[in-house]
């Protein structure tokens, strides 16, 4: 162990242009001339020896060597190198270290910097266990969560018998993760996870995920999607296994469920097959394209079959590479037409400027997904089948006092406000959805109608 004897008289080495302060960790008195020898410096700056030229020093015959054992015997303080923070001069560990003018560091000294390194590791030691403490309670509320699976509703009844066939035993025996759901849709995994999530049959454990998936700021909890793992939630009374035999016993009489979920799967299948001829040719979807395109492709789809809209979409990458090699554009800014192509081509077709889109068959490399083959075994409805006949296969119930209620002109005027507006900013969907789940939360056409413009401001832009 070494030991501080205190600042000996000829540790001082004073020149016109240098100012060393030396600070000796041995006794040692040929230890103490090494490193006097290795300091030393002339009227003008220069080293007096060269480091090989101390060599061999006992067992040491490298310079490294060398250097890394003055470390061990000396303390080096520049005075031409002052902390900007605490005043204090820097501790120099090598020859190269010294400077030949007084200054102030860029930089903090290494004592402050450890000092601050002390106290955000102390924070965040401090946040860690916060963290902990809170996920802790969050796992045990998690674990008291129940759901009656007598009572859910049909899309939810179909994804779950979906996902037990994709990744079966682990729904009903075991945990999972995002990424091991792969088999369940074509794409867009994540949309039908989160839909689950949201209707509380799975649920997310933090015991059971591996480190870094959950951050907690400000009381804010967030996660990584991919990172969290997922378990079933219990019935109340029955077993796992039990539960997920009695949705295959289950009548499906929820029409927009029904339909719902299709145009999301549809709109998936159709983004599987975007973004495998996006990799293909080098192009990329950002966040805002996918999320337009997905939308875009779901109003598609109440016309038209999955195998068509890959027909669109075929054609449309070819134009978007033609536009990325224009001398004004790039892949990037091409990339970001493609909502705007598929629509404006589809318009195209409707008033034959084009020709007749074509039946695409599945290409061999994207699967239907479980999710797909239950659609196909339940309704007989593939990548080929229509979607107005979907449509036209899951209708609402007709509602005989809808005459009456239509007669009232406010509605009126609300109802053509809306549909104007949403037709106009390419947010018909969007409206449509939020205007369908007010109404089947009880609300009133009137006060639905006003909510749908709430949730979408840019409804209320001008148009």
């Amino acid at each position: 162990m070494l030991h501080l004897y205190g600042v000996l008289d000829s540790a001082l080495f004073f020149s016109r242009c240098l100012m060393v302060h030396l600070t000796f960790l041995t006794s040692d008195p040929e230890e103490i001339a090494l490193a006097q020898r290795y300091w030393a410096m002339d009227d003008l700056g220069k080293y007096k020896e060269n480091v090989a030229d101390l060599l061999p020093f006992r067992d040491i015959t490298l310079t490294a060597q060398l250097s890394a054992h003055m470390r061990t015997i000396v303390k080096a303080v520049d005075h031409n190198q002052q902390c900007p923070k605490c005043g204090n001069f820097e501790v120099v560990t090598n020859r190269s270290q010294i400077k030949r003018k007084a200054q102030v560091m860029r930089f903090k000294c290494d004592s402050c910097l450890g000092a601050e390194r002390a106290v955000a590791e102390a924070q965040r030691q401090e946040a860690a266990n916060e963290q902990s403490t809170f996920l802790a309670l969050l796992g045990e509320r998690r674990s008291a969560i129940r759901t009656e699976y007598s009572a859910l509703p049909a899309d939810i009844v179909l994804l779950l018998m979906a996902l037990d066939q994709a990744i079966d035993p682990r729904l009903a025996q075991g945990s999972f993760r995002e990424t091991e759901c792969s088999a369940l849709v074509p794409a867009c995994v994540g949309h039908f996870i989160k839909k689950l999530r949201d209707a509380q049959v799975i649920i997310d454990h933090p015991a059971l995920a591996a480190s870094g998936a959950y951050e907690l700021e400000e009381g804010e909890l967030s996660y990584y999607p991919k990172k969290v793992v997922y378990k079933l939630v219990p019935d109340p009374e029955l077993s796992n296994k039990a539960a997920l035999h009695l949705l295959s016993k289950m009548e499906l009489t929820d029409n927009a469920a029904i339909r719902g979920l299709w145009l999301d799967y549809a709109a998936a299948d159709c983004m599987a097959y975007l973004e495998n001829q996006c990799e293909f040719h080098g192009l990329s979807l950002d966040y805002d394209t996918h999320e337009e395109f997905y939308s875009s492709a779901r109003v598609a789809l109440q016309e038209y079959s999955v195998a068509r809209v890959w027909n669109v979409i075929w054609r449309i990458v070819r134009e978007v590479l033609v536009l990325a090699a224009r001398t004004y554009s790039n892949k990037t800014k091409a990339t970001a037409t493609l909502p705007g192509k598929l629509r404006r081509h589809l318009e195209k077709v409707e008033r034959g400027d084009v020709k007749p889109l074509e039946d695409w068959d599945r290409p061999d490399w994207q699967g239907s997904g479980t999710l797909g083959n239950l659609f196909t075994k339940l309704f007989s409805i593939n990548e080929k089948t229509p979607g107005a006949d979907v449509m036209t296969m899951f209708p609402d119930p007709v509602s005989h006092d809808d005459t009456l209620s239509m007669q009232d002109e406010t509605l009126r005027l609300a109802a053509h406000h809306l549909l104007s507006a949403a037709v106009a900013h390419d947010l018909a969907a969007n409206a449509l959805l939020c205007l369908a789940s007010g109404v089947k939360e009880g609300l009133d056409l009137n006060d639905a109608i006003s909510r749908v413009f709430k949730q979408l401001p840019g409804l209320n832009e001008p148009y």
